[in-house]
């Protein structure tokens, strides 16, 4: 369904991933131009304007979903994350502790947590944060590996083992008696 505003905002994520962030951008407002109380498309949008190094508009636009009506901690979660990225570090640990402290009863996810802790240069929180993830099951996990802003953490030695564990590392999807085919570079 080309209306589907779950649809099109998934082509937009395809596409910010992928790093056409201006293409991305167009998509989610389009999106937001047809299902103007989709909340969620502020979220992406404003990851989007984040990658595009547009921190006001990014904040602007995480507020927007953050402050949506019924919007998940999750949103909140990802202003906090946007304030740090954008180097505004006592706004993320200012709404960080306040969502820890208000969300009572309402799962936070750790992987998320972790991001925050990540754009604050709390690595070793963050690399806590995603064991606790990996051990909770946390589906956000998949989002760290798929999201290229976190690239430069995916080659720590504890990212790579919590890989292994989830059987996503390389050597782990090698048949016994295929080392000769990994040797070749898989082809």
């Amino acid at each position: 369904d080309p209306y589907s505003s779950t649809f099109s905002q998934g082509i937009g994520i395809v596409l910010l991933i992928m790093g056409k962030v201006r293409e991305a951008i167009a998509q989610f407002e389009q999106v937001e131009q047809r299902d103007p109380d989709f909340a969620s498309v502020h979220f992406w949008k404003a990851w989007a304007h984040e990658r595009s190094g547009e921190f006001d508009e990014a904040i602007k636009e995480a507020t927007r979903g953050a402050e949506a009506p019924g919007a998940p901690s999750v949103a909140r979660l990802g202003l906090a994350t946007i304030y740090a990225r954008a180097g505004k570090r006592e706004q993320a640990v200012k709404l960080l502790k306040e969502i820890e402290i208000t969300e009572s009863g309402e799962y936070l996810s750790p992987a998320v947590i972790g991001m925050v802790k990540f754009g604050l240069g709390k690595n070793d929180e963050a690399f806590d944060c995603l064991e606790k993830a990996y051990e909770e099951h946390d589906g956000f996990l998949f989002y760290f590996r798929g999201f290229p802003w976190y690239a430069e953490y995916r080659s720590d030695p504890r990212w790579l083992e919590i890989e292994r564990k989830m059987g996503l590392s390389k050597r782990d999807n090698i048949k016994p008696g295929n080392e000769r085919h990994e040797q070749l570079g898989g082809r």
